[in-house]
């Protein structure tokens, strides 16, 4: 585990490994999250652990929790016994900076601002905050609350919230195009007119909400993939389905979708390879932090009454 202290004088003597009392190991009872939007399908989290013994500095112990092939978390973070912690965490702990941790009034017990810097200005990771903490196996986790003392029980109900902004994609193709072609998708990307954004989140431990700051953005241009979860891509049908990035909330720039996909005839036969398509997104910097925009793609032809194989073959996709 990695491990620093804070003190207000530097020259203080370093703290032991761990204050004193016997560890075990702290375990996750569930990870909720704050609002109904799609939640998250990141692996990995990091959990600051800070604690305080009289006459002692505040101990900060940081680690890593990793989500394992069943679905659980499992953490190799410890507790010990009798001992008040105040909790923070993001997610997810892998392909973003470490954030600047701050306590509110040199107090970790009142709460945290924490600073991300150079955050990617279109990613597919959605980035989030711990946002509050509920104690033992039964303990309801409450947004502003993070204090967890671990006396009775090494287990801890977090709840998350959302940093970034959802962009949600339906997409799908038209109900007569579908009698005459298959579209299979094998791409899709967010290209981004800036590059990276910086934010400060403040959570205070009174039961007040997340406040996020305004990001401020850096660059030019940025660019990300959009996961499709079957690697040769997939057919679309005229049932809408869901594909989902996420952005800097309040974005500033403007952003497009390219779709790269083949065309099939209905006997399998490959017509088109590689054909792109490119979407201009309406302006996003109404979409804040924790929202979603949802936008539907429909794929068809611009003619199609006139049955041209051409126009068939070269589809449009239209914005809704």
């Amino acid at each position: 585990l990695l491990t620093s202290c804070s003190s207000d004088d530097a020259s203080e003597s370093v703290l032991p490994v761990n204050p004193v009392g016997t560890a075990v190991s702290l375990q996750l009872s569930s990870v909720e999250w704050e609002s109904t939007r799609a939640t998250t399908d990141n692996t990995s989290m990091a959990l600051f652990l800070v604690s305080k013994q009289p006459d002692w500095p505040w101990y900060v112990q940081q680690g890593r929790v990793t989500r394992i092939a069943d679905g659980s978390w499992q953490s190799l973070m410890e507790v010990k016994k009798d001992t008040t912690y105040y909790i923070y965490g993001f997610m997810p702990a892998d392909g973003i900076a470490q954030p600047e941790l701050t306590a509110i009034d040199g107090d970790y017990s009142k709460g945290v601002r924490m600073t991300f810097r150079d955050l990617p200005a279109v990613t597919d990771e959605d980035i989030c905050v711990l946002t509050g903490v509920g104690k033992a196996v039964d303990g309801t986790p409450t947004a502003g609350h993070y204090t967890y003392a671990a006396m009775e029980s090494n287990y801890v109900n977090l709840l998350f919230g959302h940093i970034y902004a959802a962009l949600d994609i339906n997409i799908k193709v038209g109900t007569d195009y579908d009698r005459l072609r298959t579209i299979r998708l094998k791409g899709m990307q967010m290209l981004s007119s800036i590059e990276k954004a910086n934010v400060t989140i403040e959570l205070k431990n009174d039961g007040s909400t997340m406040a996020a700051s305004t990001p401020a953005t850096t660059g030019t241009s940025s660019q990300a993939d959009i996961i499709i979860n079957n690697g040769e891509g997939m057919d679309l049908t005229t049932e809408a389905q869901r594909l989902a990035g996420f952005f800097a909330p309040s974005y500033p720039g403007t952003m497009r979708l390219v779709s790269t996909y083949d065309v099939y005839d209905k006997a399998g036969n490959l017509l088109r390879e590689n054909s792109r398509a490119e979407n201009k997104l309406p302006d996003l910097s109404a979409v804040g932090t924790g929202q979603r925009k949802v936008l539907t793609l429909t794929v068809d032809p611009t003619y199609l009454y006139m049955l041209s194989d051409p126009d068939l073959d070269s589809p449009t996709v239209t914005l809704n």
